[in-house]
């Protein structure tokens, strides 16, 4: 008997093996690609590949402050197939994969494979930013990266480690400039010295190795844009960067925290339906301790099922997998949960104050949490982008925590509401990740159609509206034979620089966008030395989106007297009159 089971449990060992080191990463290799061939978005997704494609012609602001992104969407598009959409989300999306086995292969040397694959299929699933955005998907790439090998190195001690560590976190400067704020991972780091009682000198010593890797790494980029660009414009980046504040308020330091504090303000309300609720628990388990102790804990999750209900009812979240309102909240929660974990650690609940390794850990990923939506304008919507080493840890916490707690019945009441909260998140998160594409299908309509057309588009699917307004479009541009010519774009439709293969004629292809100043609209348009097509977007069935910036458009149409020579549901297209 014990020789059978012996024998069983070796081959379980095996299965296990052969499931950690090859199922479980092919899968993580093969999901970011299931959805590359749906939506034909023209904002964002295709506005990074128009910037990748015509780099030179762009406002060097942008260029600049994104400038290792942008080289590297322009490599890929030298890439077999790069010349297309399809090529350029399988190029981009294998990024994704990468960063997610990276990540899964560090967190598989701290906890159970298992636990690390749910929690890398979670960050995936949440990604709800195109592919085709690298200066995003490569920040999280270096920051994972630049996290890991500081953590290695504060472990190991090794000088190498350390070096490495600042070189990556000094390139993902350059892949995006407000990533300047990762340099707060030092604070890991000075917090390692401490818990390990060194001397200051140590410490510092430390710290210079991370600080020359930092500094080699912008260096080494700045002296390539020093020599194509000239080191004034890198300046000239930096002035426009804090120039844009002026009139995109959410892109200051004061409007980000803002927007960040608003977020966790919105989700604590949820979390204060459920501590009366806990408490509640914690009083029925006590009273009468040991007795009807099944009946009470099936009460007790028939009761969390009613709470979600209502949450479901009130808006929190919704059963529309097409939109990011039907996970946001789910994943708000969970970054709270992840929060309070690094905590729980970092103060030695778990395993006391000599579990150095563990509150090192804790610490690096606080700081992930906290850094990663700084310098964006999308509240937290970033964090749900790179949970990459958040989602792992947290669920290792929580087991751990699990573990510690299993046999006293008083603290089933928060274990079933953290256990929920996971539970949710994983099924909302798949049924997302699966359906969600960025801005294509947004109302639940099918992506069903394609664009015949356009070489640029072929193998992509994406609803029928859009499919046949960008068909009438590519067809009158190609009937007319305008695709040698400059463009101004007006509207969010800055993707069809890249979808008609055409430049902008202005500094960006979305002057519309806040950033883009009224000031360097007018400028750009008294700058003109010729009167190029302009192509108008608006939603289907509304009018062009009013503003200052729009009124700027219009009279320079009306005083060059130019003539509406197409227009559909979607796009007009005006010519100078000669």
């Amino acid at each position: 008997m014990r020789k059978a089971l012996t024998v069983w449990q070796r081959q379980g060992n095996k299965y296990k093996r052969v499931t950690e080191r090859i199922v479980f990463p092919l899968v993580l290799f093969l999901y970011p690609l299931l959805l590359i061939n749906q939506g034909i978005d023209i904002t964002d997704t295709t506005y990074s590949l128009g910037y990748y494609r015509f780099m030179d012609r762009m406002d060097v602001t942008w260029v600049l402050a994104t400038y290792l992104a942008n080289m590297k969407g322009s490599f890929l598009m030298k890439l077999p197939l790069g010349d297309t959409l399809l090529g350029m989300n399988f190029y981009t999306g294998i990024i994704l994969s990468l960063l997610a086995l990276i990540c899964y292969y560090a967190a598989k040397r701290w906890m159970n494979g298992w636990i690390a694959f749910i929690g890398e299929m979670i960050a995936l699933s949440l990604c709800w930013c195109p592919t085709t955005i690298l200066y995003n998907y490569l920040t999280y790439f270096f920051f994972a990266a630049g996290s890991i090998l500081l953590y290695e190195a504060l472990i190991k001690e090794k000088a190498g480690y350390y070096l490495l560590a600042g070189l990556f976190l000094g390139l993902n400067v350059m892949v995006r400039f407000p990533n300047l704020v990762e340099a707060s991972l030092i604070v890991a780091l000075w917090y390692a010295g401490w818990l390990k009682k060194e001397k200051p000198v140590d410490t510092l010593k430390k710290t210079g190795l991370c600080f020359a890797g930092y500094f080699t790494g912008i260096a080494g980029v700045l002296l390539i844009i020093a020599r194509n660009y000239g080191i004034s414009s890198f300046i000239e980046m930096i002035n426009g960067l804090f120039g844009m504040t002026e009139e995109a308020s959410d892109y200051t330091l004061t409007g980000m925290l803002s927007d960040i504090a608003g977020a966790y303000l919105v989700s604590f309300r949820w979390i204060a339906y459920m501590i009366p609720c806990i408490f509640a628990g914690m009083i029925m388990f006590y009273i009468r301790k040991g007795q009807y102790e099944r009946l009470k804990k099936i009460l007790y999750c028939i009761g969390i099922v009613i709470l979600f209900r209502f949450y479901l009812g009130q808006g929190m979240f919704s059963l529309r997998y097409y939109n990011e309102g039907s996970v946001f909240q789910w994943m708000m929660l969970f970054l709270i949960l992840s929060i309070i974990c690094c905590m729980v650690e970092i103060s030695g609940y778990l395993s006391g104050d000599g579990d150095i390794q563990g509150r090192i850990l804790a610490m690096i990923v606080l700081i992930i949490i906290l850094v990663t939506p700084i310098g964006s304008n999308n509240y937290t919507y970033q964090n749900m982008n790179n949970l990459f080493l958040i989602a792992p840890y947290t669920l290792w916490m929580c087991y751990r925590i699990w573990r510690r707690t299993r046999w006293q019945s008083i603290h089933f009441p928060w274990q079933s509401f953290v256990a929920a909260i996971i539970l949710m998140l994983a099924i909302q998160g798949i049924g997302f990740g699966n359906r969600y594409v960025f801005r294509d299908g947004i109302y639940g309509e099918k992506r069903n159609a394609q664009v015949t057309n356009s070489s640029i588009l072929r193998g992509m699917y994406t609803t029928e509206e859009n499919a046949e307004s960008l068909t009438e479009l590519i067809a009158f541009w190609e009937e007319e034979r305008l695709g040698e010519e400059p463009v101004i774009f007006w509207g969010d439709a800055p993707g069809l620089s890249y979808i008609l293969d055409v430049p902008s004629a202005i500094f960006t292809t979305w002057p519309e966008i806040p950033s883009n100043t009224y000031s360097a609209l007018s400028q750009a348009l008294e700058e003109l030395n010729t009167l190029p097509p302009v192509i108008l977007h608006n939603e289907r069935g509304k009018e062009i989106v009013a503003g200052e910036k729009t009124d700027l458009i219009l009279d320079f149409l009306s005083v060059h007297h130019y003539l509406r020579v197409f227009e559909n549901e979607n796009y007009q297209i005006y010519k100078a009159v000669e």
